[in-house]
């Protein structure tokens, strides 16, 4: 059973190495957006204040009421985010999937444009205390309590957030024109290549575990290393012919000799787990069974020792 497990290890080792080399890209890709989605979220709310100067005449204007003050801004914005992400940890298994992951936004925040417009605020206006507003040339009243006919600032947002759709469910590659590079002065290149980064660590995360048990029969029989031994062992059978074309004799001669298939694990396992180790290890006495050895550093001194005995 030794080569059938060990091939069985390298296998399944060899794979969660695979997958690490293929995710890592992803996750750094998903840390980095993650991080940049975490700032938009952060900015999107942040307004100037509504504030009365207090004088009509800007050179009169005392601190601190000649300051420009920003409102809704969050301090820790991070622990916001973080408490959001972890209350949909119940569906991530149900959106971060490859088939989910083909479409979805990126959202980025970007200046209101300097140009005057109908509704541009935040802005400097004047005030009406009889109305409570403040009245910018540009935009329309917003109301503000007002001491006085006072300069004023009408406040508003100097951010708002844009969507960019990455979309795969057409183009594989989220229309990326040369994939595998960052480029960080590109932010939509930038963005379509960290999609397809994610992708295919989603991919690889998505790969089903392996299948084999070792306290199943039939994760044995398919090897042919396994089926040689056992064929040698109980019908002094060579490699070459219990491997072809004696092969399905295998399950016989192991229920000839030890039962069932189904008592492979009590049979086989659990006889191996009762096994004793020698008395003594390398001079120090020990009085266990194969079960109770449990580190590697024991395991070699067990291996020693056996040379050594014989």
């Amino acid at each position: 059973m030794l080569p059938t497990l060990q091939k069985q290890l390298q296998a399944a080792t060899a794979t969660r190495l695979n997958s690490a080399r293929r995710s890592i890209r992803g996750v750094v890709a998903a840390a980095n957006l993650t991080g940049h989605q975490t700032a938009t979220g952060a900015m999107h709310n942040v307004e100037i204040k509504l504030a009365d100067t207090g004088n009509t005449a800007a050179g009169s204007i005392a601190a601190p009421a000649a300051l420009i003050n920003f409102k809704n801004y969050e301090s820790n914005g991070f622990a916001t985010c973080h408490g959001r992400i972890n209350n949909k940890d119940a569906e991530f298994d149900s959106w971060a999937t490859p088939a989910k992951l083909k479409k979805f936004e990126i959202f980025s925040s970007v200046l209101e444009p300097d140009q005057a417009g109908p509704n541009r605020l935040p802005a400097i206006g004047i005030g009406n205390s009889v109305a409570n507003t403040c009245t910018p040339n540009c935009a329309e009243a917003v109301q503000v309590t007002m001491a006085g006919n006072n300069i004023c600032v009408a406040g508003g947002k100097n951010f708002k957030t844009t969507a960019t759709e990455l979309d795969a469910t057409a183009d594989a590659d989220y229309g990326l024109k040369k994939p595998g590079t960052y480029d960080p002065n590109k932010q939509d290149h930038y963005f379509k290549q960290a999609a397809n980064d994610i992708q295919a660590a989603a991919a690889a995360l998505a790969i089903p575990p392996q299948t084999f048990n070792p306290d199943d029969l039939n994760s044995f029989t398919s090897d042919d290393d396994f089926i040689a031994v056992v064929d040698a062992i109980y019908a002094d059978m060579p490699r070459d012919k219990a491997t072809g074309e004696a092969k399905n004799t295998v399950n016989n001669l192991i229920t000839n000799n030890f039962g069932k298939p189904a008592n492979f694990k009590t049979e086989i396992w659990d006889k191996i787990e009762e096994l004793k180790v020698p008395a003594t290890v390398l001079g120090e006495k020990k009085e266990m069974t194969l079960k109770d050895v449990d580190d590697i550093g024991l395991a070699t001194r067990i291996v020693v020792q056996h040379i050594t005995d014989s």
